[in-house]
């Protein structure tokens, strides 16, 4: 039989040769098929009784011109190899995925045709070179151009050169009717082309079906309540943990919310607890959209067995340690901000501050000087916040080797090193799931370990040691620190990369010194706690106390106050032993202001004054502090100004402030800072002899 001829026009030599591969594997047994790229047909200058394929609509405009006027061309369409279909399903669903082409109506195309074809699980973007990126993208597809594709694109799926359709090469049997030529020919060639293809399919449909029932295995055997449910609500999975937890058999075809409270269901995506059957469970809400309306959502039950009701009775109990008597991590949050003692302004804008960020869910970062009261802070915020039944964790990261916090942190799998418990062992990040890690003195954390913090902190997985599974974990992290996270940075000591992403609600927590108006606030609720009543301090102790600056902050407060209840009913005097606490001695015996020479009346010396007047007047303004003192009062400046004045021995604020300071220095008063002055007992010494003399 003669066989009848025509000639393709495909855009370059590669499209040319897959073109002609699929037109010959059709209809090489009845026509003779010459196939050319664009420079070749335009060089050849083919003659025009030939039918022309041109195999894309783009192909007309680059060889309009060269087409003989009697010549007859159909212009095909192009659809998608379905073989290539397999590689676009491995995307995840609801993905932004870049399509790329060398011109922008041939994206689209390929856009519509696997829209078409069933692929709408997808969100597409149409792209050509040149053209500016306006997010970033993981996934592109591209048939046949992948030299067009953006090189930061890390997953590129070639879909190949399109096919011609069906419908295009039925028009050149079209054409040639008249000649007879069979259609049976194209059913022929189409139904064995779809027949393999429709055996490959079977056996993707019976690996699925197996895929399928390995998913349900591992669902039964998963330790949390599983439920899958389709769009409308109809539970069409339950394993086990869930029919446990809900206390019901026979689950499958039940609607979801006859099960799990409405209100618990209304924001997928998020969680939050619920107490089923006596059982405090957090309940998880994800949704995947398959597009085409179809979809479907899993349902996590998972029982929170490691959340601790905090007891109010309980708040000022001490804390919990190991044996050995080093802290590695505490569990369970004691502290709420009723529990912080204060009253000072800048303590309050903080707490007001850390109140009104504890219900954000988002990553705190907690600076202050050591003793500050850090963990007390992240412990109340945990305990305000949504995550407040679920484990709060606490972690020294200075007090661990870089080995053996990172076991502590992200765990590790049975035999991942010399000594492992058998069966391996939850981290810290896993055990705080849904609630909060608390990582104290993170600025002397290994730079290791500050590595893989960072991915926590990024992806919102672990992985343990010894392991390559990633591991997602649901914590909020709050960390402490006391040194200068900008400053370790510049050294090289801190990542930066970490510290923006832990510096996102940044919390100050002001030093002591700067809380002045608290000190005697907290004096007292420690004595309480000590079983000790206030009194026992007199009102040259408090002043002495109230005028440190305690550079170890209420630490250093609190031993203080507890070294304070264990020794008053044992000696006369409490002085010495404060002055000896806080370090003071030193600064004792040292004359100042407008003193003479010779060691000071603290020292067994005399004062000396240039002026005579001066020792007169410095005896005036004891004798009124002796007067405040039998009444407990502290005296400052104005005051005895005030009542020098009614006693007619004017002095100005200066000259008074002059005083005070050669007897603070000389050690007769001690100054509270802010709160006014008292009288030692060098002081009433000085001003008995004074008077007798």
């Amino acid at each position: 039989m003669m066989k009848h001829a025509f000639s393709t026009v495909s855009y370059d030599a590669m499209a040319k040769t897959e073109s002609n591969r699929q037109l010959v594997s059709m209809l090489g047994d009845s026509f003779d098929i010459t196939s050319y790229c664009c420079r070749e047909f335009v060089e050849a200058k083919a003659p025009g009784q030939l039918p022309v394929l041109l195999t894309a609509p783009a192909i007309k405009e680059l060889v309009i011109d060269h087409l003989p006027p009697d010549c007859t061309f159909f212009v095909a369409r192009r659809t998608i190899n379905p073989k290539s279909l397999g590689r676009v399903y491995s995307i995840p669903p609801m993905s932004d995925v870049l399509v790329v082409n060398n011109l922008y109506k041939n994206a689209v195309e390929v856009i519509e045709e696997l829209q078409a074809m069933g692929v709408t699980h997808l969100r597409y973007t149409a792209h050509v070179p040149g053209a500016a990126l306006e997010r970033t993208f993981k996934y592109a597809i591209t048939p046949n151009e992948m030299d067009l594709v953006p090189e930061e694109i890390p997953n590129v799926i070639n879909i190949g050169t399109r096919l011609i359709s069906i419908m295009s090469i039925a028009q050149i049997l079209f054409h040639y009717n008249n000649g007879n030529i069979p259609e049976s020919i194209l059913h022929e060639r189409y139904n064995r082309y779809m027949m393999t293809l429709s055996a490959n399919l079977s056996r993707k449909y019976k690996k699925n079906i197996l895929l399928q029932r390995q998913m349900n295995v591992l669902l039964q055997n998963y330790e949390a309540g599983t439920l899958i449910t389709n769009e409308s609500g109809l539970v069409t999975f339950c394993n086990t943990a869930a029919e446990k937890l809900l206390g019901k058999r026979e689950v499958v075809g039940c609607d979801i919310r006859d099960l799990v409270r409405e209100e618990l269901l209304a924001k997928p995506g998020g969680s939050a607890f619920a107490n089923i059957r006596d059982t405090l469970v957090r309940v998880s809400d994800t949704s995947y959209d398959l597009g085409g309306g179809e979809g479907f959502r899993i349902i996590t039950l998972k029982e929170a067995r490691e959340a601790q009701a905090v007891p109010a009775a309980n708040a000022g109990a001490p804390e919990a340690r190991p044996a050995n008597g080093r802290r590695r991590a505490a569990h369970g949050a004691r502290f709420r901000f009723e529990d912080i003692v204060h009253r000072s302004p800048a303590m309050a804008r903080t707490v007001d501050l850390a109140r009104r960020f504890a219900r954000k869910d988002a990553t705190i970062l907690i600076t202050g000087e050591s003793g500050t009261g850090k963990e007390l802070l992240a412990q109340s915020m945990h305990n305000d916040s949504l995550r407040a039944s679920c484990p709060f964790i606490a972690v020294n990261c200075a007090a661990l080797s870089e080995t053996l916090l990172e076991s502590e942190l992200f765990g590790y799998e049975d035999g991942a090193f010399t000594g492992a418990r058998k069966g391996g062992r939850k981290g810290l990040f896993e055990m705080a799931e849904g609630g909060t890690l608390f990582l104290d003195e993170l600025g002397d954390a290994p730079v290791a370990t500050q590595i893989k913090m960072l991915r926590v902190l990024q992806e919102r997985e672990i992985m343990r040691i010894g392991s390559g599974r990633a591991i997602p974990v649901n914590v909020r992290i709050i960390a402490a620190t006391n040194k200068d996270l900008l400053e370790q940075v510049r050294r090289g000591a801190f990542r930066e990369d970490l510290y923006y992403r832990l510096n996102v609600i940044n919390i100050h927590l002001p030093p002591l010194r700067e809380r002045r108006g608290d000190v005697a606030l907290l004096l007292r609720h420690f004595l309480d706690s000590f079983g000790t009543p206030a009194d026992v301090l007199t009102p040259e102790a408090s002043a002495l106390l109230n005028g440190h600056d305690w550079p170890g902050n209420i630490r250093e407060l609190k031993n203080v106050a507890e070294y304070i209840a264990t020794t008053h009913d044992t000696c006369v005097s409490l002085i010495p032993d404060i002055r000896r606490l806080l370090r003071l001695d030193a600064r004792d015996g040292a004359p100042g202001g407008e003193a003479g020479d010779g060691s000071g009346p603290a020292g067994g010396g005399e004062l000396f004054f240039r002026k005579p007047e001066m020792r007169e007047e410095i005896l005036q303004i004891l004798q009124v502090m002796h007067e405040a003192r039998d009444s407990g009062r502290l005296l400052g400046r104005f005051t005895i100004r005030d009542i020098l004045a009614e006693r007619g021995a004017a002095m100005s604020i200066q000259q008074i402030k002059t005083r005070l300071d050669i007897l603070r220095d000389n050690g007769l008063i001690l100054t509270a800072n802010g709160r006014g002055s008292v009288l030692t007992e060098a002081g009433e010494a000085y001003l008995a002899a004074g008077a007798e003399g």
